[in-house]
């Protein structure tokens, strides 16, 4: 005889609780209720701590960037307008170097490794990596920007001035470096990690781009397209993260993307730094320029990068792999790895 749903739930409460049940063993119907009720408690518990530790990390980033930019605005002072190119130098040099401080002391508590383990040894072949990075981002942007001079929509002006200083685009390459790393690090190289190995790949994928989004909300310019376009990057640069396993070559490809903004003469992410004597003149609407937020928030480079994303889920999807750095290597997380690899 089968027993009705009251006696499957008094006799899954009772082996929760530890009491026994009067039979030799489980019904059918009472493991199923137990095990539901297991894996759902475990999926929210798993949401929890990952959440949790999100916020530690993201808490702990801000309030060490605010301490390393003291000495940074005690020196240039507290300027008028929130979107000075001095503080806006100052303070993303902060949080980066913070990020990366933070996130190897998070990766160590959390998960007894360091960023050396998550994609960023201390290696030739990393540094040979990020200079391959640097030059497919820069040629990206490159072809790009072809692509508006050859429609006959864009030519460049000359700024009054102004004249070509190496030294000082030197000096911007290694900003961006820096300033790129400290969010790879921040944003795949813990907080993909952290979501992968909590719930699964997709999920990591998400959140982790769908912070780094968030994070450029403050930006000037920054609207609906612009912080789609930036969620869809970030999840570019998880994927290739993920396939790869390098944070140099996804540190690389941001910061190469970023230098050549400027060096053509284009609003990076809403700031318009200008480091030669020119730039870039697009007589379009909004929708092909991106307005103040600059090419990232146009309707071209969205379309470009969601294709791009495209491709590499469908890449992701028909080949079977799997990367340490984003995998777990520790047998307690195990199950995370099986998971990561269903999208």
């Amino acid at each position: 005889m089968a027993p009705n749903e009251t006696d499957v739930e008094q006799q899954a409460v009772a082996i929760q609780a530890g009491e026994p049940t009067g039979e030799a063993e489980l019904s059918d119907s009472a493991l199923k209720s137990l095990t539901g009720g297991s894996s759902r408690f475990r999926i929210v518990r798993q949401f929890g701590r990952a959440g949790t530790i999100t916020v530690g990390c993201l808490v702990s980033t801000f309030l060490v960037a605010m301490i390393l930019a003291v000495p940074g605005v005690a020196v240039l002072g507290v300027p008028d307008d929130p979107n000075d190119m001095g503080l806006m130098i100052v303070s993303m040099i902060a949080f980066s170097v913070a990020a990366l401080f933070v996130t190897n002391g998070f990766l160590r508590t959390t998960e007894a490794t360091s960023l050396r383990d998550a994609g960023l040894p201390i290696k030739w072949s990393g540094g040979k990596k990020w200079v391959a990075g640097f030059a497919m981002g820069f040629l990206t942007l490159t072809v790009i920007a072809a692509f508006y001079l050859a429609a006959g929509v864009a030519g460049f002006r000359r700024l009054e001035n102004t004249s070509p200083n190496f030294g000082i685009v030197a000096l911007w390459v290694c900003f961006f470096a820096v300033q790129s790393m400290g969010e790879e690090a921040i944003f795949r190289g813990f907080l993909l990690r952290l979501w992968t190995r909590s719930v699964n790949f997709p999920v990591g994928l998400l959140s982790s781009s769908a912070l780094f989004s968030l994070g450029h909300l403050g930006n000037p310019g920054a609207g609906g397209l612009a912080l789609f376009h930036t969620l869809l990057a970030g999840m570019t640069l998880g994927l290739i993260f993920e396939r790869t396993g390098s944070l140099w070559l996804a540190g690389g490809i941001h910061a190469g993307w970023n230098v050549a903004q400027p060096i053509f003469g284009l609003n990076m992410s809403g700031y318009p730094i200008r480091i030669l004597s020119y730039e870039m003149d697009i007589r379009a609407g909004t929708l092909w320029t991106g307005g103040e937020y600059g090419l990232e928030a146009s309707l071209p480079v969205t379309i470009l990068t969601a294709g791009l994303t495209g491709w590499l889920v469908y890449r992701r999807g028909s080949a079977s792999h799997s990367v340490t750095p984003v995998s777990s290597h520790r047998p307690d997380l195990a199950e995370c790895k099986t998971a990561s690899q269903t999208f």
